[in-house]
């Protein structure tokens, strides 16, 4: 499954900040999903790099990808979190602010 982890999403992971905005340039899709470990390292889901960025906490990443375009309200495909939802589980109070401010759905 490692072979469907996308750049993007690979730079995230990473916090690699200059990575995902050279990325972003490319252009790359920013509401592709991609496939990441759950936080345990057990288990394989799909999400998008603003939901990988909301979910560790990577606020100048959610950022660029707000400003890219990236879908919001978007739900993890296993879960059912939106980016929202996992900043306010991680207590990213800082992301949770940014994604409210930008138009995500508090509902």
């Amino acid at each position: 499954m490692q072979g469907d982890i996308s750049p993007l999403t690979l730079a995230v992971l990473e916090g690699e900040v200059e990575l995902v905005g050279s990325l972003i340039r490319c252009p790359v899709n920013v509401n592709a999903t991609s496939y990441v470990y759950d936080d345990n390292k057990r288990v394989w889901r799909r999400e998008t790099a603003l939901i990988t960025a909301s979910r560790l906490g990577h606020l100048q990443i959610v950022l660029l990808l707000v400003e890219a375009g990236a879908h919001l309200d978007v739900s993890d495909l296993n879960l059912g979190k939106s980016p929202l939802h996992w900043a306010c589980n991680k207590n990213h109070t800082p992301i949770a602010s940014e994604l409210i401010k930008a138009g995500a759905s508090v509902n």
